[in-house]
């Protein structure tokens, strides 16, 4: 089943996350990817401490959304990643292995920071 759920997140937290992105942090998204997806994944990832605290305030925000609670309440979260797309640079159609860092993958999502 695919959700999609308009303005999960408010628009000020995005845009605290966002500004506070270093753009020398990104690397080579291959590095994560499962054997599914690596022929599939060109893009680039956020890594190191900053993406540690981005994340944690957006899934924090994102969980207190009422629709997300109502259709997600994971035990765990196996990962989230902060991805950046530069031209020509996409994820194309792949599926996620079902464990991630030993944590079952039942749920996955993107959350869209930027238009």
């Amino acid at each position: 089943m695919i959700l999609q759920i308009s303005n999960a997140i408010d628009k000020e937290t995005i845009s605290s996350v966002v500004s506070g992105l270093d753009v020398s942090q990104f690397s080579d998204g291959k590095s994560t990817a499962g054997w599914a997806a690596k022929d599939v994944k060109n893009n680039q990832q956020l890594a190191g401490k900053k993406s540690q605290a981005a994340t944690e305030v957006l899934l924090d925000r994102l969980q207190q959304n009422s629709l997300v609670q109502s259709v997600m309440r994971p035990k765990q979260v196996a990962r989230v990643s902060i991805n950046r797309y530069q031209q020509g640079e996409y994820y194309g159609t792949h599926m996620d292995d079902s464990l991630m860092n030993g944590v079952r993958t039942d749920i996955s999502f993107t959350l869209g920071l930027s238009p």
